[in-house]
């Protein structure tokens, strides 16, 4: 059995054919680069210089990318994307984690751009991540659902499995007939 696990959530920049292209691109490329033991900045920083070399200017990849260990210590790091989220253990309400990092594709940059959070999930302690179409999505008024929106569906959900059900629910009942606008991509990762 490993000594530790990785979970990388990734956004790849527009929609349809040539996104889904990056995408292919995208989860081929991370899976090479897991296979060894470098640091997450490492990984971040040669995603980085693999994507400027292959992308066009105005195409990018934001990605939140954690590595756990058996012991549940968490190491994260984000390169553009939303902050991750912690609920439960000794806070009732949700924690915001952001680590500085610019999004993959864009810039030159070296490890040490992409700044590395460390801590432990505690028991029945969860980690969000998520992408942008879940607090994005539009109604026909033109309101967003929002970060806050977000927030009172993790802090008023049970477990888990509630908040997934709970969060589709209500992006479902706030867009109404409007067209979902971008992709809802959402893991959680709770110690038991």
């Amino acid at each position: 059995m490993p000594d530790h696990i990785y979970i990388l959530l990734a956004d790849v920049s527009g929609h349809g054919i040539p996104a889904a292209l990056i995408t292919m691109l995208c989860k081929q490329m991370f899976l090479d680069l897991l296979i060894g033991e470098n640091s997450l900045p490492q990984i971040l920083a040669t995603a980085n210089q693999k994507l400027l070399s292959l992308l066009d200017t105005s195409d990018f990849v934001t990605a939140a990318i954690f590595r756990i260990d058996k012991n549940s210590n968490v190491e994260y790091c984000n390169a553009g994307h939303l902050p991750v989220l912690l609920k439960g253990g000794l806070s009732s309400g949700t924690i915001e984690l952001s680590a500085r990092g610019a999004a993959l594709g864009m810039f030159e940059n070296d490890p040490e751009r992409y700044e590395i959070k460390r801590f432990s999930l505690l028991q029945n302690q969860s980690l969000f991540a998520y992408t942008d179409g879940c607090v994005e999505q539009f109604n026909e008024k033109g309101d967003e659902f929002g970060h806050d929106n977000f927030k009172k569906i993790l802090t008023g959900s049970e477990s888990n499995e509630e908040i997934h059900v709970n969060l589709f629910k209500a992006l479902d009942s706030h867009r109404g007939s409007t067209p979902i606008g971008d992709d809802i991509s959402f893991i959680s990762i709770q110690k038991i």
